[in-house]
């Protein structure tokens, strides 16, 4: 089975894409709300991270209060790290556990951090969602009703452009189509998941 992973800037479509990908019967493992599972159900992760912001970032009945969180990782930047630290370990560990579950021809892994280090460690074929960036800060204006300020900050801890530049894939969602773009990739992932003969 081919690991592939997905990535994209906010706003880029990559979840859309996502789910194009799932129309064709691939799996899909979407990191963000994996992340979030986990916070939710793992409790090492849960107390490396009441270590890191305390006890306040989760409510009596043990529920992960999420804006809690936010403001105290945006009032120190030195936490976004340390956060990420301790969460994207219980994310590899689970999603290299959902990997070896799947059957699939291949199965994909959705984050808007993917890594060419990623590779292939954790996957063997990476594609980058690429849209023009008014695009994404006007998909995501409109979509998470925050101001155009706040989404150009939320794209400079990104990176986005450094994705498209070690992927093996890129698909545009700007003005083309996206379903031949998926459809091309979807076959060609087919065609290299069989066994040489």
């Amino acid at each position: 089975m081919i690991r592939v992973a997905l990535t994209g800037g906010i706003g880029s479509g990559k979840s859309t894409v996502a789910r194009l990908f799932s129309l064709c019967g691939i799996p899909i493992y979407f990191a963000d709300d994996e992340a979030k599972r986990l916070m939710q159900t793992d409790a090492e992760l849960q107390s490396s991270l009441v270590q890191l912001l305390g006890q306040s970032i989760f409510d009596d009945q043990g529920n992960l209060l999420r804006r809690e969180m936010a403001a105290k990782m945006y009032a120190d930047p030195d936490l976004v790290q340390a956060v990420n630290g301790v969460v994207h370990p219980a994310v590899y560990r689970d999603l290299k556990a959902w990997f070896d579950k799947q059957s699939s021809p291949y199965a994909i892994y959705e984050s808007a951090l993917v890594k060419d280090s990623h590779r292939p460690l954790v996957v063997d074929k990476i594609i980058s969602v690429y849209a023009p960036r008014q695009v994404c800060i006007d998909r995501v204006v409109e979509r998470d009703h925050l101001s155009s300020r706040q989404v150009k900050s939320r794209m400079l801890r990104q990176n986005p452009g450094a994705q498209t530049l070690f992927a093996d894939f890129l698909v545009i969602n700007s003005n083309r189509t996206l379903i031949p773009q998926v459809w091309c990739i979807h076959q060609y992932l087919l065609r290299a998941s069989l066994p040489l003969s």
